[in-house]
């Protein structure tokens, strides 16, 4: 699993690791702010799972992709992929610097 090479000031990994169907990278900063990047080349539930929530159509990196925006508490996600391999990137920080983060991968 790629890491990004852009991540906001401050910001430093809290975990990594890995279950049945997923990779994962935990970002936390001083704030307890967060992020987390997930990877799969075999879990597509990421998709269905957002598949009745508003979202807004993106390209990153040449791969389709949509941004769900939650209520503040509910963060923002970025999902991107192609085919079976799918990206997932949660935050509760700016959906600007979620997007710089996921374009830098």
């Amino acid at each position: 699993m790629s890491r990004p090479t852009y991540v906001p000031e401050g910001f430093t990994i809290m975990n990594i690791g890995k279950d049945d169907s997923k990779n994962y990278i935990v970002y936390q900063n001083a704030e307890d702010e967060m992020f987390i990047i997930t990877y799969s080349e075999t879990d597509q539930t990421a998709w269905t799972k957002y598949a009745d929530q508003d979202k807004e159509k993106v390209q990153i990196n040449g791969m389709d992709g949509f941004v769900i925006t939650g209520t503040e508490a509910e963060g923002t996600t970025i999902i991107w992929g192609i085919d079976e391999e799918v990206y997932t990137l949660w935050g509760d920080i700016d959906g600007d610097e979620l997007m710089k983060i996921a374009q830098s991968m």
